[in-house]
């Protein structure tokens, strides 16, 4: 289960896999709030968002 402070990275982690056009502004602030995070670490966790659902999608796809 994740804490209060995970929260908002995991809600990040999981828009840029599948909505990435539905992040807002006010998701990103609310993330920040949760740690010292600088631009660096916002692109990491989109990137490993995205990549992460590019691998579920993968597997998916190729086990049909």
């Amino acid at each position: 289960m994740l804490g209060p402070d995970d929260r908002p990275g995991a809600a990040l982690a999981i828009l840029a896999g599948l909505a990435p056009g539905e992040i807002t502004d006010d998701d990103v602030a609310r993330w920040r709030t949760t740690g010292p995070y600088t631009d660096h670490c916002l692109l990491r966790l989109l990137a490993y968002g995205a990549i992460t659902a590019v691998g579920i999608i993968e597997t998916a796809i190729t086990q049909q």
